[in-house]
C-alpha cells in the first residue's frame, strides 16, 4: 500500500519566465490528502485556481500550459516533473505571474526546494492507473508515445532536436528513485 505525500512546509523560488520574460515568484505549499496539485494565480482578482489535470491543458507547443476560463499558467512542466519524480501527490502552487519561472531550465531547482522543505507521508492511499494493454499516440509526424504493461517501472525517452548543437538525446530510467540523478 502506497500512501499519498505532500511537503512538510512552504517554500518559494523566484526567477524569470522563459516565454514572457516576466519575473515571477512561485510558492509551493503543503496540501491535504486528495487535494492533488493545484495552481493559484495570486496576481489576479479572486486568486483563480487551476487543477493540474490533463483536461485543463490548453497548450503544449513550447511547454505545458493549463487554463480555466480566461486564466492561463504557462511552463508548469518542470515543477510538475519534480512533483512526479519525488512522489508528491498534494501541493498548492501559488504564482504571482502567468508563467512559472524557468530557473535553470530543468526540474532540479524544484527538486532541491522540495527536498529542503521535506516530504510528508499522508494517511490516504495513492491511486494508480493500471496499464493493461499497449497504447500508442502519434501526433504530427515528429511525436510518438507508446505505453506498455509491465511488472516493473521502466521509461525510455528520446528527443531529436535536429540541430547540430543539440542533436538526439536519449535516457532510460528503471527506478523512480533515480529521478534526481
Amino acid at each position: 500500500m502506497a500512501l499519498q505525500q505532500t511537503i512538510k512546509k512552504a517554500g518559494t523560488l523566484t526567477g524569470t519566465g522563459l516565454h514572457t520574460a516576466a519575473r515571477a515568484k512561485v510558492k509551493i505549499n503543503p496540501a491535504p490528502e486528495n487535494y492533488g496539485i493545484r495552481f493559484v494565480r495570486n496576481d489576479l482578482d479572486g486568486h483563480p485556481e487551476i487543477v493540474a489535470d490533463i483536461d485543463n491543458v490548453v497548450d503544449n507547443s513550447r511547454g505545458t500550459a493549463i487554463g480555466k476560463d480566461n486564466v492561463r499558467i504557462y511552463t508548469i512542466e518542470h515543477v510538475m516533473s519534480a512533483f512526479a519524480g519525488l512522489g508528491i501527490d498534494n501541493c498548492k502552487v501559488e504564482v504571482d505571474a502567468q508563467e512559472i519561472p524557468l530557473m535553470d531550465g530543468s526540474a532540479l531547482p524544484f527538486v532541491k526546494l522540495i527536498k529542503e522543505l521535506g516530504i510528508k507521508e499522508q494517511k490516504a492511499e495513492r491511486e494508480f492507473i493500471v496499464i493493461d494493454k499497449p497504447m500508442w499516440l502519434v501526433n504530427k509526424e515528429d511525436v510518438a508515445l507508446s505505453v506498455f504493461p509491465a511488472d516493473h517501472f521502466h521509461i525510455s525517452l528520446m528527443i531529436d532536436y535536429q540541430h547540430p548543437a543539440l542533436g538526439a538525446q536519449h535516457t532510460t530510467m528503471f527506478n523512480l528513485d533515480d529521478f534526481e540523478k
